[in-house]
């Protein structure tokens, strides 16, 4: 249900506190969008204690919700070229991997093939 966890420490955005980042997975956010916030940070503290020490103490946390944060549809291709039209490519997040890396990767790999067709 928790499907990864960051140390923004080793990020280097938080030098004075430890901080986490968690996101969940897609359907146990979708079991979660509906409450209210702080039934959602308990159940989701509740699945963090799995990847935390025992003694761990949450001082303070935040909810960010993002309604679409991973595609529905991912497609096996690193972008989609239009045909029949000027240059047009379709590239990120949905092409190759649902992460901001393979978002990346996608606009790079579109951005390349676009230069060889102008």
């Amino acid at each position: 249900r928790v499907n990864w966890i960051a140390d923004n420490q080793r990020k280097g955005i938080s030098l004075g506190a430890r901080l986490i980042t968690v996101h969940t997975s897609p359907d146990f956010s979708r079991q979660l969008w509906d409450l209210a916030d702080s039934d959602a940070l308990n159940a989701l503290q509740g699945e963090l204690m799995a990847f935390v020490s025992p003694t761990a103490v949450v001082k303070e946390a935040q909810l960010k919700r993002w309604r679409y944060a991973l595609p529905e549809v991912l497609h096996d291709k690193r972008y989609l070229h239009a045909t029949g039209l000027p240059p047009l490519f379709f590239a990120g997040d949905a092409f190759g991997e649902p992460r901001v890396e393979g978002a990346i990767l996608s606009g790079a790999i579109a951005g390349e093939r676009l230069l060889k067709k102008l």
